[in-house]
């Protein structure tokens, strides 16, 4: 059975990544779509499939990880059933826009350099020692809800290091 926690970890993962290739490309968002898919159950208790969502607006576009984690987390309890088979997890941004076109609020705080700052050193350390080197640690250490990749089928078509050689 997996547990809210090994969710949580999930989504902190899922909303890292995607944050991190938004600020790649100069992106902000305006909310997301979180969601947990889980399986129908057919013991005593017939239960059928199915999804359990919401969406989450933020307070202004943004690109900033801690900001998001911080909006979607409270969400993710109300979204979880104790005793359902789940799945999968999933975060879908929108709103989406260029992040050079912010629009002032008179009434609220100015986006903080700090944390584009914070974030672009974080982005540099990754891609100059790997992917994941710096991280979240609501995106959790072990990972046990993550896709087993020992079994994985060669990627012939996508990977120059797997198309097999005629002899």
């Amino acid at each position: 059975m997996i547990e809210i926690a090994e969710l949580e970890e999930a989504v902190a993962a899922y909303v890292s990544t995607a944050a991190a290739k938004m600020r790649r490309e100069n992106q902000k968002a305006s909310g997301a779509n979180v969601y947990f898919e889980y399986y129908p159950e057919y013991d005593q208790n017939k239960r059928e499939g199915g999804i359990s969502g919401s969406s989450v607006s933020f307070d202004r576009p943004t690109g900033d990880t801690g900001e998001m984690l911080s909006k979607i987390y409270p969400v993710l309890p109300k979204l979880f059933s104790e005793g359902r088979r789940y799945k999968k997890a999933g975060v879908v941004f929108y709103g989406l826009e260029g992040a050079r076109g912010d629009q002032l609020d008179l009434f609220d705080a100015p986006v903080s350099e700090h944390s584009e700052k914070l974030y672009a050193a974080i982005d540099n350390i990754n891609q100059r020692f790997g992917r994941k080197t710096v991280f979240h640690l609501s995106e959790g250490v072990k990972q046990s809800w993550k896709m087993k990749r020992e079994h994985l089928s060669p990627s012939y078509t996508t990977n120059w290091d797997q198309i097999p050689v005629a002899k």
